[in-house]
């Protein structure tokens, strides 16, 4: 009973000294931080804004195509690959903002090689599909 007792003892310790760390590191960083942890203006990483799947048109998935996000009203642009399976996703684009999307591979030719979209508050399905060149 003993034991227990002193095993509590240490972890009742424990978990003051992390509560009175974390309440530090809250303190130091001060409202900055609080504004740019809930300012919003990215996504959820685990939710993408747009997602979608690159394939040819015997419908195979087309492997490391470059899709890139270009913003139309700022400089920003985001660029991601697609997998072994042809999906790409990005959670990166900023809410509210417009963007081309565009594809490329270099054995592939897009029938729809970029199109407009503005980013809301879902999650958006592009899928591109492609003939082969070679």
């Amino acid at each position: 009973m003993r034991h227990r007792n002193l095993v509590f003892t240490a972890l009742l310790a424990l978990f003051a000294a992390f509560s009175a760390y974390s309440q530090d590191i809250g303190d130091a960083f001060g409202p900055e931080f609080e504004r740019y942890i809930n300012s919003g203006r990215k996504a959820d990483p685990l939710t993408p804004q747009v997602f979608g799947q690159i394939t040819d048109l015997a419908g195979r998935s087309v492997k490391s195509a470059v899709v890139s996000f270009i913003g139309l009203d700022t400089d920003e642009v985001v660029t991601v690959r697609s997998n072994v399976f042809g999906y790409y996703q990005t959670a990166d684009l900023t809410p509210g903002k417009t963007y081309i999307i565009s594809v490329e591979h270099r054995r592939y030719l897009f029938l729809l090689p970029s199109l407009e979209v503005t980013v809301g508050e879902q999650p958006i399905e592009f899928n591109f599909m492609g003939e082969s060149v070679r």
